[in-house]
């Protein structure tokens, strides 16, 4: 049973958040990394090529990005290389999120979707990812029983997935 999202408080969601966009706040706050809650900002953020201009899909400046330094990156590496999770099983951790992304968020998604990459219809591929997401929580269920059983075992060493720059990740 798939849900049946509600595109209509989407709508209006993201509506309300174009309406009160701050196009400088993507300058005042910039991308940056962040590690164990802790924004990884350069020691020097006035040096050159610290601080670089975000562009949106058209090519035009929309706001600043922090690069990490060496040693931030190394911090990174470590983590991942050293990280144990203190659970085997976090689907209610990561289903709470999901949860909190896809409605408290869905305005602010969709918004920067439409503002950073010239998006039409947010709204349609945010009411996909819903029901898709419910897809993937059933087949994770599937997997983690067969794990339990016996039949197969989940590999869970951290790994590093690079993801596109923008406000919205």
């Amino acid at each position: 049973n798939l849900p049946t999202p509600d595109t209509g408080a989407l709508r209006t969601k993201a509506l309300k958040y174009l309406d009160e966009f701050n196009v400088q706040k993507w300058y005042d706050e910039p991308v940056t990394t962040i590690l164990k809650g802790e924004k990884l900002v350069p020691s020097d953020v006035s040096s050159e090529g610290v601080r670089i201009v975000t562009k949106d899909a058209l090519a035009d400046a929309n706001g600043h990005q922090y690069l990490a330094e060496p040693d931030q990156v190394a911090l990174l590496e470590e983590h991942i290389k050293t990280y144990k999770s203190p659970y085997t099983d976090i689907r209610p951790q990561l289903r709470r999120i999901e949860s909190k992304l896809l409605d408290e968020y869905s305005g602010l998604l969709i918004g920067n979707q439409c503002v950073d990459f010239q998006k039409q219809d947010g709204v349609t591929e945010l009411e996909e990812s819903i029901m898709a997401n419910q897809v993937e929580r059933s087949l994770n269920d599937l997997l983690l029983e067969d794990e339990s059983s016996g039949k197969l075992a989940v590999d869970r060493r951290p790994i590093y997935v690079s993801c596109v720059s923008n406000f919205t990740n």
